[in-house]
């Protein structure tokens, strides 16, 4: 994301008492496993990182917390 469109989202969570609690991105080439990059670039350990791939020929999502550690955490999905 853009640094000076992340400040600005992040200034806007802030302002209507909302906070973040996960981000989300793809990889359609791999497994929805945390990268390398997603490591190296991550600046929020505190959330869940959710990652959209390709495994076994088909799409999965898998969410992840990535703090000192690469730990896997549940999704549930709800009306």
């Amino acid at each position: 994301m853009d640094p000076a469109e992340l400040i600005g989202a992040m200034r806007h969570l802030r302002e209507a008492g909302q906070e973040l609690v996960a981000i989300y991105h793809s990889h359609p080439y791999s497994a929805p496993y945390p990268s390398a990059t997603d490591l190296d670039q991550n600046q929020y350990p505190e959330v869940a990182h959710l990652i959209i791939g390709r495994e076994e020929g088909e799409w999965r999502v898998r969410a992840f917390q990535l703090g000192r550690e690469i730990e896997e955490v549940g999704i549930r999905i709800t009306d």
